[in-house]
């Protein structure tokens, strides 16, 4: 996964954040996830982050990581 993602926020996705806040995890799914869109992007695409990546950019260790993993994709949804 590339660490030189840019993302620009609008006013909407800044204020959504202190309405009903997301964990610190979850804002970084998000906030990875929007860097992924590209701006000759037309239409909506599937964007993926393997279990791998996911694991290693939240910290998650163990056997556990998979149940915390399931909350988290769980809670954004």
């Amino acid at each position: 996964m590339e660490d030189n993602y840019l993302v620009t926020q609008g006013n909407n996705l800044i204020e959504a954040r202190h309405k009903n806040p997301l964990t610190a995890r979850e804002q970084k799914i998000v906030l990875t996830m929007v860097s992924m869109i590209q701006p000759s992007d037309e239409d909506f695409k599937d964007y993926r982050i393997s279990v791998k990546n996911f694991s290693e950019m939240l910290g998650l260790k163990g056997s556990v990581k998979y149940t915390q993993m399931k909350e988290i994709a769980e809670n954004l949804m």
